[in-house]
């Protein structure tokens, strides 16, 4: 008897035990959704360098719960979870350039969404992606890259004597600016200006833990000689980043040459000694200077002025140094395609930072130096340009001219390039000069403004400061450095850095007729 007593109570105990089991997972079940994401991508693309379609984050009270990078011709298997009803659900998707949202289709078809509550989203939510057939912005180099997983910085960009376009990009294994590591400097090509080589190194940098040359290589300026296969790079070399340099530490300079169009390169140089006072076979241009580097981006090769005996027309350049006396700019010249750099006149930006030359129809050399806000503007105008005998100007800044470029607290690398067009109203021929940069308080909308310039007059810094247009918006989203240079085509070739992570670099080709909103036209194609 007593042992069928306890037997009772027992099953009593196992009852009530799994009845409470039973009830909790009931209530839990009535609290908690399961819901299904389902992600669909194209299975092409319609420019080859465009495989990244969208980074996907999903967030359950601002919590991340999946984050990951969708790709063209990828299966992505649904995600099925049990969320509490009153969760917030957050899923965001950063759709890159080529691809867009599909149209929804039906309640279950959504875009994006923030904090929206588990008990108010469908069961499957299905987010899908379409080809943009209309785009042609491509991606040449992804940051982060998928082999090293390190991103990328810094465009140059220059066109060969066959056509071939030369794309050139920083490569950071380090994360940043050279002297902190390793940097090096890689290249892609295209003939098309829609296939391109896969990515090849200029210069690798060894990342040695000493301030030596071979440590790394970066920020790149490029000029491929119109008269021949030649192409050549200068750029800054080494392990001592530029604002901390010092008498004693100084960063190197680097001179990297292609005979052959840019299909191989040398190794590159030390010229250095060419540069600053330190121990070569150069005799130093500014003995004074602690470090320095060429803006970079385009060296402008001139189409006035050749000098008597050179293979080839003279190359103008803008330094940024760093000496006791603060940062400055100055503009150097080379009659020999590198071989020799010398200075032209003394520091054309009192307090300057990157900067960009272009020259004028009457050879004048305009120099253009980043800030917040706008642009510093100088003007180098010859007495003897054969001699390059000559002065600047007293320097302008953009925003407080009327009319001047007027952009937000950034201040950022850009690029000037002047180009001979149609007024489309007018229909005569005449120069139109470009000059990008970000627009954006941060570094943000990279903008493309122009301003024409008439033949007959001689330009000072004011008068050419004045009466910018603000032209095509090329990016809306994060970005920053850019260059351009006119193609063989007749299009402008815009290379620039855009988000994320946190710039990769991207090419578009643009006509004279898109930057200046139908107000000019392209002259030919030559």
């Amino acid at each position: 008897m007593q042992i069928k007593q306890i037997s009772i109570i027992m099953l009593r105990k196992i009852t009530f035990f799994f009845s409470f089991i039973f009830l909790n997972l009931y209530l839990i079940s009535q609290n908690e959704r399961v819901l299904t994401f389902c992600f669909d991508v194209p299975q092409t693309t319609c420019l080859a360098t465009n495989t990244r379609v969208a980074d996907v984050n999903l967030k359950l009270n601002n919590e991340k719960i999946f984050s990951k990078t969708l790709k063209v011709d990828e299966r992505i298997e649904p995600i099925s979870q049990s969320f509490p009803k009153s969760s917030l659900i957050t899923l965001s998707a950063m759709v890159y350039r080529g691809f867009d949202f599909e149209q929804e289709k039906s309640a279950n078809s959504l875009k994006t969404f923030e904090n929206m509550a588990v008990e108010n989203l469908p069961d499957t939510i299905r987010i899908s992606f379409v080809v943009n057939k209309e785009n042609k912005y491509q991606y040449l180099y992804y940051s982060l890259d998928e082999k090293t997983n390190k991103p990328y910085r810094i465009p140059a960009l220059a066109q060969t004597l066959d056509g071939t376009l030369l794309a050139v990009s920083d490569h950071r294994p380090c994360w940043a600016d050279i002297g902190f590591g390793e940097v090096d400097i890689k290249i892609r090509s295209s003939k098309d200006y829609k296939t391109w080589r896969e990515e090849r190194f200029i210069a690798d940098g060894n990342g040695d833990e000493r301030n030596v040359f071979e440590c790394g290589f970066g920020d790149a300026a490029i000029v491929a000689d119109r008269e021949s296969d030649e192409v050549l790079i200068m750029c800054v070399a080494g392990r001592q980043a530029f604002p901390s340099a010092t008498k004693d530490r100084h960063n190197f300079m680097a001179r990297i040459r292609s005979n052959d169009g840019g299909k191989t390169w040398k190794t590159a140089e030390d010229v250095t000694s060419m540069f600053m006072d330190v121990e070569g076979e150069y005799k130093p241009i500014l003995p004074k200077v602690y470090s320095m580097f060429f803006a970079s981006g385009k060296i402008v090769q001139s189409k006035v002025f050749k000098a008597k005996g050179s293979k080839y027309y003279r190359l103008y350049a803008s330094l940024l140094v760093n000496s006791a006396e603060g940062h400055d700019n100055y503009v150097v010249y080379s009659d020999d395609f590198g071989g020799n750099w010398k200075l032209l006149g003394g520091i054309c930006i009192d307090g300057g930072d990157e900067a960009k030359v272009e020259e004028l129809k009457d050879g004048s050399i305009v120099v253009s130096s980043r800030k917040r806000y706008g642009r510093y503007f100088n003007i180098f105008s010859f007495t003897n340009i054969a001699k390059a005998k000559g002065s600047w100007a007293k320097q302008v800044v953009s925003n407080e001219i009327k009319g001047g470029i007027f952009v937000g607290a950034n201040a950022c690398n850009g690029e000037l390039l002047k180009v001979r067009c149609l007024n489309a109203s007018s229909g005569k021929e005449c120069d139109v000069l470009l000059q990008s940069l970000p627009t954006g308080d941060n570094r943000t909308n990279v903008t493309i403004f122009f301003k024409e310039l008439q033949d007959a007059v001689k330009y000072t810094p004011i008068s050419l400061a004045e009466n910018w247009t603000k032209g095509l918006e090329v990016s809306d989203r994060l970005s920053a450095y850019s260059t351009m240079i006119m193609q063989a085509d007749g299009n402008i070739g815009f290379l620039y850095e855009e988000g994320p992570n946190d710039y990769c670099i991207v090419y578009v080709p643009l006509s004279i007729e898109e930057i200046t909103n139908g107000l000019y036209k392209t002259l030919s194609k030559d």
